[in-house]
């Protein structure tokens, strides 16, 4: 069956319309600020925000899940996120701050809590699939991979017959180069070098991060390239 790929880019972040056949789906919805980018970029492609029949969340940051409710509002979405995540993204557990995993994030700590709630903030909205790592949207073809690290239930989508995934933020790709998530805003670090490594063995072509550009020819090898240069500094 026919895939589509499309990707929808704010300055910083990434989100993506994926299509199988008739069903498509939304996976991350970038800030609340960038909802008008999301409008256009689905009006372009001839379709509207009402047509998204699935929405999902890597992982539960404002820049990821920002405009998870109103999409649902507008289409009837289901919402599908990890169900460690899930809490956040319903609003019952209020999102970490900066984390002590690199200096800027020390120096952030410093900063009033306050000031993060309101610039992190976005509209709860409720998750109707609560997932798990091996679990599969069987309309979509997507099998789900646990990634913790960045976040806690950080998730990555798998296409195992296209050889790609949507890997949220446990990599990033600027500059042509894979890399680690913000540490800024990341819990454990041990735990992205194991999420890291998993999808170094999962033999990816083509890899769709929350950051930079697509990582692609060989995603997999890049990204064990990746985990190879962080054990040699460690």
């Amino acid at each position: 069956m026919e895939i589509k790929v499309g990707k929808i880019a704010t300055a910083t972040t990434n989100g993506y319309l994926f299509k199988k056949g008739k069903c498509l789906a939304l996976i991350d919805t970038l800030p609340r600020s960038a909802f008008r980018r999301l409008e256009s970029f689905f009006r372009d492609e001839g379709y509207s925000l009402s047509d998204v029949r699935y929405v999902l969340l890597t992982h539960h940051h404002y820049d990821h899940a920002g405009n998870a409710k109103k999409v649902k509002e507008l289409s009837g979405a289901k919402i599908v996120c990890g169900i460690v995540d899930a809490p956040f993204v319903e609003g019952k557990e209020p999102s970490p701050g900066p984390s002590n995993l690199s200096l800027t994030g020390r120096i952030l700590r410093l900063f009033p809590e306050s000031l993060f709630r309101k610039y992190q903030a976005y509209d709860p909205v409720e998750v109707d699939i609560k997932v798990t790592d091996g679990d599969v949207i069987d309309e979509l073809g997507l099998e789900v991979l646990s990634v913790p690290g960045h976040t806690p239930g950080s998730v990555c989508y798998v296409d195992r017959k296209h050889s790609m995934a949507f890997t949220g933020d446990i990599v990033s790709n600027f500059f042509g180069k894979c890399g680690l998530p913000f540490l800024s805003f990341s819990e454990n670090l041990e735990e992205i070098m194991r999420s890291v490594e998993r999808l170094s063995l999962l033999g990816l072509e083509h890899a769709y991060p929350g950051h930079g550009r697509i990582i692609e020819a060989g995603a997999s090898s890049k990204i064990g390239k990746l985990r190879e240069r962080k054990e040699k500094k460690s």
